[in-house]
């Protein structure tokens, strides 16, 4: 641990439950014994295999909740955890099939690099409006909604991607510009999140009043008793 990290860090998470690892579909079950038999913290493991998986089905099927609520597989995983848990690892252990694949083709990529919510919406539109954004740290997303909360435009953006409801994004060019503009129409998003935040920066997840902290999924992990 640096010296610019609190020192509180760890202790602040209090005692992290045991992952309930018998709720996972079996391949997720497979990865995180694997994961857990090379050092890497069972709960993170879960979070990015379910992310994942998510990515992997994206808009082609529901998941049927309950015989009247059908859902498509959006899923926000977050893992939260010290610096040197084991973030990074654990999301390139469940991520690497889908980055193998993307590495091999020119068209129908499923991860997206962008962080910006313009870039964002863009890439989705270009791509049918499905994608996943696979990042070893979430700061700079969540940074950049935030410094928007004011006038909720981005925040509100994000929500209507949580919810899988239709995005329109219409910007004018600098100095009215049409050359520039912006009309892009996401009628049926399907976006997945994943990636990791230093404990101490869980206040970039939002509020409870705007509505965006509810609808991450915090996989938590401390590290381990003899780390450092």
């Amino acid at each position: 641990m640096s010296d610019a990290e609190p020192a509180n860090e760890q202790g602040a998470l209090g005692a992290v439950p045991e992952y309930p690892t018998g709720a996972l579909p079996q391949a997720a079950r497979e990865l995180v014994e694997y994961g857990s038999s090379v050092g890497l913290p069972g709960s993170l493991v879960a979070g990015a295999a379910l992310a994942a998986m998510a990515a992997a089905v994206g808009p082609n099927a529901e998941l049927e909740v309950t015989r009247s609520w059908h859902q498509r597989a959006i899923v926000w995983v977050v893992a939260m955890a010290p610096r040197g848990a084991g973030k990074t690892p654990s999301q390139d252990l469940a991520f690497g099939p889908l980055r193998a694949h993307d590495a091999q083709v020119d068209e129908g990529r499923i991860l997206i690099g962008d962080t910006t919510l313009e870039a964002l919406s863009r890439t989705l539109a270009a791509s049918g409006g499905a994608g996943a954004i696979d990042q070893d740290e979430l700061t700079v997303l969540l940074r950049a909604v935030n410094e928007y909360k004011g006038g909720g435009g981005d925040v509100g953006r994000l929500l209507a991607l949580w919810a899988g409801a239709p995005v329109n994004v219409d910007r004018v060019g600098a100095g009215g510009s049409k050359a520039n503009q912006v009309g892009l129409r996401i009628p049926r998003p399907t976006l997945v999140i994943c990636g990791g935040l230093q404990t101490q920066r869980d206040e970039l997840l939002g509020d409870e009043e705007s509505g965006l902290r509810p609808r991450w999924l915090p996989h938590i992990a401390t590290m381990p008793e003899d780390g450092g």
